[in-house]
């Protein structure tokens, strides 16, 4: 019985229910997992044989112990993943949509948004001054030590 998977109902989200239990163990470590899961489920159905099952399962579980350390590091709060591009370009949307905001600020966020799209080249047509485009630059790396030319072997 402790080996199979905690059992979680249609309603509940094991993620969060998890997610949870991370929490309150890295705030709390003096607190056994079984009291913590205790309070994790102590609203739940069926609360005391599911938080002593999901105790002794989640806290043998390797990937849930790095996030409460991870959490305990991070002030009792779990880091959070960075934002994807994808998450950002909707964050930009949701802005530009919104009727609400200012129409400078709407400007902005539609040019931003352009930019992380590569729909705007920023160095297209851009100029030193005389009027003549500027070339690509490329940038080398020169090491202290090494005087090798392609076509002479290498100094041992």
């Amino acid at each position: 019985m402790w080996e199979s998977p905690v059992p979680i109902f249609d309603d509940e989200d094991e993620a969060e229910l998890i997610a949870r239990f991370v929490e309150l163990s890295a705030r709390y470590p003096d607190h056994s997992p079984f009291e913590v899961t205790g309070v994790v489920f102590k609203h739940l159905r069926d609360p005391i044989m599911r938080s002593n099952q999901a105790a002794q399962i989640w806290s043998h579980d390797l990937d849930i112990i790095e996030r409460i350390r991870q959490a305990r590091l991070n002030g009792g709060e779990e880091v959070k993943p960075p934002e994807t591009k994808l998450q950002k370009l909707a964050k930009l949307e949701a802005l530009y949509n919104d009727e609400k905001t200012p129409v400078r600020e709407r400007l902005k966020a539609i040019e931003l948004h352009a930019r992380m799209q590569n729909e705007i080249d920023d160095d297209a047509g851009s100029d030193d001054g005389s009027g003549k485009r500027r070339l690509p630059v490329f940038n080398f790396a020169i090491h202290p030590g090494v005087v090798a030319t392609p076509n002479e072997p290498k100094p041992e």
